[in-house]
């Protein structure tokens, strides 16, 4: 149940695009509630009721255009070890922090690269090596075209899929690191996207059930309605986790 517009949303707008809080929510004697002002809409979510909501705002001033890089990239002849460039190094964090994402934390034995001519940090997974963008570049996540070939799917180095695991679905690959750092006894996999590639659920048959924990907007709404459709006619046992709206 999103959480009511008047609890919440006045102290959003107050925030700087971009800037992120903490406050109290009703009753509660703790700063539960985290609220946030992003280039496009207004969130909230409270930690203890576990409820949040978004406002989309009707109007953007979009200061540059996106750029617009392909879904498979070559391998960028700049890539370097992560810390290579200390300006690009700032940029990956900064990007990572509003995320959630420590990367020594939650991506331990993750092989990680940055590539300053593509704007990117580079993901080492078992299936391939992903490109984050750090700017303003569409798609947010690319593969490459080299270093074992585009991925499908991605997972965690030391992750693997086995006969009778229960086997959790994301779209990115930080969402799969976040399920996997809190110890959720489940395989966090991220699909690219809300579409299973056939590779994939060649892996999935032997899975004792599938868990699709896609984002909580109207694509991956649709994305766990097809998905959840192809594996259950499969014979597999499926069931969504309900991911707030907006988050």
């Amino acid at each position: 149940m999103a959480i009511p517009r008047d609890e919440w949303l006045g102290k959003a707008q107050a925030l700087a695009v971009g800037q992120t809080r903490r406050t109290y929510h009703n009753e509660e004697h703790k700063q539960n509630l985290v609220v946030s002002n992003d280039y496009d809409r207004w969130w909230c979510y409270c930690h203890r009721c576990h409820d949040g909501a978004t406002v989309y705002k009707e109007h953007v001033l979009v200061g540059q255009a996106p750029v617009q890089q392909e879904r498979v990239m070559p391998w960028p002849a700049d890539a370097a070890p992560l810390g290579a460039d200390a300006q690009l190094t700032q940029s990956i964090y900064r990007m990572l922090t509003p995320k959630g994402i420590d990367l020594s934390v939650m991506l331990p034995g993750v092989p990680l690269m940055q590539s300053k001519a593509q704007g990117r940090l580079l993901v080492g997974t078992s299936q391939g090596w992903l490109g984050r963008a750090l700017g303003n570049a569409q798609p947010k996540w690319c593969t490459y075209s080299s270093k074992t070939g585009p991925a499908v799917f991605a997972m965690h180095p030391h992750d693997r899929i086995t006969p009778g695991c229960t086997a959790v679905l994301t779209e990115d690959f930080f969402s799969a690191a976040k399920i996997r750092w809190a110890g959720v006894p489940a395989v966090p996999v991220a699909c690219l996207g809300t579409r299973v590639h056939s590779k994939l659920l060649l892996q999935l048959l032997g899975c004792a059930q599938v868990l699709i924990a896609f984002d909580g907007d109207p694509a991956g709404t649709a994305g766990y309605v097809s998905t959840a459709k192809r594996l259950r006619g499969l014979g597999l046992t499926v069931h969504r986790v309900a991911i707030p709206e907006g988050l």
